[in-house]
């Protein structure tokens, strides 16, 4: 299998490769992209910036359930990805090749079940949302289809419906995202909560479909219908710079109206990072880029209201 750089860091690394901390300092670098950690964190980190922006009470809580519940719909997808036909090997989870991720993906879903259950009722309501995510990638339907000498059953999934699948995750994600901590909160979906929940659809409807993008080749062999399979490139750059551009819109309502939602400080840098992602990354980008910086710029809200 062709090795999978991680950019940058194994520049920074390079002059230490004789050294036995290069190898144990690469290793965990690959580990926690491999694992899931790196976009579980990523995610976690937006409740910090919603608890922020709305003027919640701050808690661990809700950042730790959408923590643990990420790695753990993130590894499933990516274990029902492998067990499909034609997939190619780049593709496959890297807990073929570790173990340690498995235990990693077994406890942070029992970690799931531990906080919904302590959690108070509200939190476990909004969170039945969140099993669309579990079964979004699993196969779910099957279908007879027949050949000139046998029959084969392929079976279906949520996100195999044209155009769903990038559209699940980030609906699903930034309802979780803003509905999770209100709930923790005690507090109500304000006017003010849906216009935050749309800037973080705006950034990961984008991530998804940027990723979608990546994936142009291995989705259009295995039939899954997403954005670029069904439109192409070009137009889902189109439709992504539009989709932005009304939710912006909306945004500008809010910061008119004097409400408490993300500022233009974060929403104006966070939406051109963005969209230079979405309109310079193909398929044939290094995979690292994707897994690394894309992902990485989930981080930047946090990181900005932190230093406000």
């Amino acid at each position: 299998m062709q090795k999978v750089r991680l950019f940058l860091f194994e520049s920074v690394l390079e002059p230490a490769r004789s050294r036995w901390v290069y190898p144990l300092v690469l290793r965990c670098l690959h580990f926690l992209i491999d694992s899931s950690l790196w976009t579980a964190a990523a995610l976690a980190s937006l409740v910090f910036f919603v608890q922020q922006t709305l003027r919640l009470p701050p808690g661990t809580l809700p950042i730790a359930l959408i923590f643990c519940a990420a790695l753990t719909f993130y590894n499933l997808d990516r274990f029902a990805d492998a067990m499909m036909p034609d997939r190619s090997n780049e593709q496959l989870p890297a807990f073929h090749r570790s173990p340690a991720i498995v235990l990693l993906m077994l406890g942070a879903g029992v970690a799931t079940v531990v906080l919904l259950v302590q959690a108070p009722i509200a939190v476990q309501k909004v969170s039945i949302v969140g099993f669309i995510a579990l079964a979004y990638g699993i196969p779910l339907f099957p279908r007879q289809l027949s050949h000139r000498h046998d029959r084969q059953t392929r079976w279906h999934r949520i996100k195999d419906i044209p155009g769903a699948k990038a559209w699940i995750v980030c609906a699903t994600i930034a309802y979780a995202l803003t509905a999770i901590p209100l709930a923790y909160a005690n507090q109500p979906f304000t006017p003010a909560a849906v216009l935050t929940a749309v800037f973080l659809l705006m950034v990961t409807g984008s991530n998804a479909h940027v990723f979608d993008i990546r994936d142009l080749n291995d989705d259009r062999k295995q039939g899954v219908p997403t954005l670029p399979v069904l439109v192409g490139i070009p137009s889902t750059r189109i439709l992504l710079t539009g989709f932005n551009a009304v939710g912006l819109a909306g945004l500008l309502g809010g910061w008119i109206n004097g409400w408490n939602i993300p500022s233009v400080a974060i929403v104006l840098p966070m939406l051109l990072l963005t969209l230079a992602c979405v309109w310079t990354l193909t398929p044939e980008t290094e995979r690292s880029i994707y897994n690394v910086w894309v992902d990485g710029l989930l981080f930047l809200p946090a990181l900005g209201v932190g230093l406000m």
